[in-house]
């Protein structure tokens, strides 16, 4: 995803989530493990290049959003500028993979926590508006005082997760 901002004038990318899927990449009846090196090329125009450095990719198999994993063997080469990383997928699974800078939080897995919420007693739900994809704005209020904390989440990728 790739973001003009004004002020700056320039564009911003750094964060990336895609998905591989093993039919694409093997013959089930002939390879059963077949080892995949994923290379981003132009990392290196990323809007903070230095932050891939020593980063791992997560990878989530099966859209099973509740078990990402990091993936050691990322290596970012600097002065070529390409970001990579591999992946063993077996054939006999099958499946997808996921692959993301930082794991995506799912619009299911809020529902799930704001569902949880509503259902405790110890909370309300209230819904400040719409999105411009016309979901709720949700606001979690828990507890009572003269002290109000506000817990903001999913502010934009590349930063700490909900």
């Amino acid at each position: 995803m790739v973001r003009y901002t004004e002020l700056e004038t320039k564009h911003h990318f750094q964060y990336f989530a895609f998905q591989s899927m093993l039919s694409s990449l093997s013959n089930p009846l002939v390879d059963s493990v077949k080892k995949v090196k994923y290379v981003i090329l132009n990392a290196k125009e990323a809007s903070y290049s230095p932050a891939w450095k020593n980063s791992t990719i997560f990878a989530c198999k099966n859209n099973d959003d509740s078990q990402w994993y990091r993936l050691p063997d990322t290596h970012y080469d600097p002065e070529r500028g390409h970001l990579s990383f591999t992946m063993e997928h077996d054939a006999r699974t099958g499946g997808t993979v996921q692959f993301s800078y930082f794991p995506p939080y799912s619009h299911e897995r809020l529902l799930g926590l704001v569902g949880k919420c509503a259902s405790s007693g110890s909370c309300r739900v209230e819904s400040l508006g719409k999105s411009l994809d016309g979901r709720d704005i949700q606001c979690i209020v828990a507890g009572e005082g003269d002290r109000t904390a506000w817990i903001i989440h999913r502010q934009h990728p590349g930063e700490s997760m909900a």
